[in-house]
């Protein structure tokens, strides 16, 4: 069972408008790549140490597309963005001007949630980086698609890791799609971030 982490609410302020101002950055270069206005808000943001069985209920029983990355130097660990199957598509279709049959979520349909990981992963990790003044290397993402009814943080190397979980919502018109970013820190990457917003406060 996850262990909710108790942060001073400076921090978790800073945290989560650093997160906004990152989202936001990657909310508009989407708009500039699909040439609709596109808003991505992230309301919640949850701090917790993991157990191997840590996931996220919202997306249990039901078919789940998630993009994992790993990184290191800086900060050492992986961010993970995960959406429905619906939403997915959603998105899909938005990015490539068609309609998405879930049932046929192909390669070209696969390459378009990449990159929108690859957007709003990077907003989100060098928001961070660019304030705290850290540098990070990513390894190469990787697509999953999910369909039991336990969508999983882990399981991941690191003993005692801590989660960043922030709650993102994508609006398009009268459409919203809920969808999750989720950092999964080492503990002392954690500590390490932790004490870098300290200082800027």
């Amino acid at each position: 069972m996850n262990s909710p982490i108790q942060l001073n609410d400076q921090i978790r302020d800073a945290f989560l408008e650093l997160a906004n101002i990152g989202i936001g950055r990657a909310a508009a270069a989407m708009s500039e790549l699909v040439g609709r206005h596109i808003r991505i808000s992230v309301p919640s943001i949850q701090f917790s140490q993991l157990d191997p069985s840590s996931s996220i209920p919202e997306f249990h029983s039901s078919a789940t597309v998630q993009v994992i990355q790993e990184f290191q130097q800086g900060l050492e660990g992986r961010a993970l963005l995960i959406l429905s199957r619906d939403g997915a598509c959603g998105i899909s279709s938005l990015m490539l001007g068609e309609e998405i049959d879930p049932d046929t979520f192909g390669a070209t349909e696969q390459a378009a949630i990449l990159e929108l990981a690859n957007i709003m992963i990077g907003g989100l990790t060098g928001s961070l980086c660019n304030s705290l003044q850290m540098s990070i290397t990513y390894a190469p993402p990787e697509l999953q698609l999910i369909s039991d009814d336990h969508i999983s943080l882990g399981p991941w190397h690191a003993n005692h890791p801590v989660g960043v979980i922030l709650k993102a919502s994508l609006s398009l018109e009268n459409c919203d799609i809920a969808s999750y970013i989720a950092l999964v820190l080492t503990e002392p990457s954690f500590k390490t971030l932790e004490s870098k917003i300290q200082n800027v406060l």
